[in-house]
């Protein structure tokens, strides 16, 4: 979600971790007959989990890095914590956990985030664990703006493509033809390449665009929080945020959708869809939609689909500035489907996961190996939620919401390998 500074231009993306606020009363909507409201305060992975060997693991970052792991995604223990790091950004965010098979390492766990070193200064970095989490690699720098430059780069996603290279997609303000727009912001990617030497594990080609508004375009290029499923052999889908143009001609955050190759072309036009843009204003402003996070599922009886939840403010009584402070927003938690056959489009209209509190900021989705849907929950406060969808149906989804983490930890201080 992109903020608003006072000179009203944006800065970037930032987590819940950063920043807090009072967020404005109004009417909660009624949750669907699914959801029983819960509160609770806790620690537990942050938007991305991925499966590993028949479990979930994630990954969080507040001061440290932590890694933490579900047998059924309902009940979670952190099982590696304060993991070494060379160096000591302000802070951490945005985090992406990735696992799967690299070279003849069949165990490799990559956490990948922003760093904030200051209030103007931002990185993306990663580190790598090629034995299951036991030992880590040194921070691997991904980029970073020149100091001083004021230019944000953050929200990492992982992608290994079959050839075992890694696409690793984040926002950035750092992108050549982006640097004299102030605040515009796309999605780029870079590719890594294992090269086998664990002391230098990855190296880098150069950046590429995979999301923006179309270079002729009159609309402003906003895109961000990128997540990326796969749509056809050689082909891609990134879903994002953005922001268009309403009928009144004032900005709203949307959801967008760009189709790509894995060798990187891209028709900004042809190619670039709106999965959901809320209808409905409030005089000339209307209301927002933001934060996405895209999944496969393949319901019961049914066709694969792609699956995107998202946060919006449709519900709220007005709808929020673009670009303001996601905290001071109310917000709900949806999700939309497509069929998994070109063109990808269009959606369905939105179903609400939660909606018990006005709070509601990051949300993540994925599918386990068995078809479970797992939808994690990261609220204003801190505090986290998860509902999961065990018997996906053809025609309507259905979560149940499992109230909280389970916040025994066990502390593991590990080397770098």
């Amino acid at each position: 979600m992109q903020f608003l500074t006072p000179q009203n231009s944006y800065y970037g993306v930032a987590s819940a971790l950063l920043l807090t606020a009072c967020v404005a009363s109004t009417p909660v909507p009624t949750p669907s007959p699914a959801w029983s409201p819960h509160s609770g305060e806790v620690d537990a992975p942050v938007r991305c989990i991925v499966e590993r060997k028949g479990k979930l693991i994630g990954a969080r970052a507040d001061t440290v890095l932590s890694l933490w792991e579900s047998e059924d995604g309902m009940v979670w223990e952190k099982v590696r914590d304060h993991i070494a790091h060379d160096t000591k950004p302000e802070t951490f965010g945005d985090i992406t956990t990735w696992c799967g098979g690299i070279g003849v390492y069949d165990d490799v766990i990559i956490i990948a985030y922003r760093e904030q070193w200051s209030s103007a200064n931002f990185s993306v970095s990663m580190m790598a664990s090629f034995d299951g989490g036991v030992t880590w690699s040194d921070r691997i720098l991904i980029k970073h703006p020149p100091s001083g430059a004021n230019r944000f780069v953050g929200a990492p996603f992982i992608k290994q493509l079959p050839n075992e290279t890694l696409l690793i997609f984040y926002d950035s303000e750092d992108y050549p033809t982006n640097i004299n727009l102030p605040g515009s912001q796309f999605i780029v990617y870079t590719n890594a390449i294992f090269t086998n030497n664990l002391t230098s594990p990855f190296t880098f080609g150069g950046e590429r665009v995979a999301s923006r508004q179309p270079p002729n375009s009159t609309e402003f290029s906003r895109d961000g929080m990128a997540t990326v499923v796969d749509v056809a052999p050689g082909w891609m889908a990134v879903i994002c945020e953005g922001v268009a143009k309403n009928a009144h001609g004032v900005q709203q955050d949307v959801i967008y959708q760009q189709i790509m190759s894995v060798t990187g072309e891209v028709d900004f036009v042809k190619n670039r869809s709106v999965v959901y843009a809320p209808q409905g204003t409030v005089g000339n402003r209307s209301f927002n939609a933001f934060c996405p996070y895209a999944t496969l599922v393949k319901p019961e009886g049914g066709s694969e689909k792609i699956l995107v939840v998202f946060s919006t403010d449709e519900d709220a009584a007005t709808p929020a500035i673009p670009g303001f402070n996601p905290y001071a927003i109310n917000t709900t938690v949806k999700y939309v489907t497509t069929p998994l056959t070109a063109p990808y489009t269009p959606y369905t209209p939105p179903s609400t996961i939660y909606a018990s509190a006005p709070r509601t900021y990051l949300a993540g989705v994925m599918t386990t190996s068995n078809q479970t849907l797992v939808s994690t929950i990261r609220l204003q406060d801190g505090e986290e939620m998860i509902f999961t969808n065990p018997h996906p149906e053809a025609t309507k989804m259905r979560f149940s919401e499992y109230p909280r983490y389970r916040h025994d930890s066990v502390d593991l201080q590990l080397g770098r390998g």
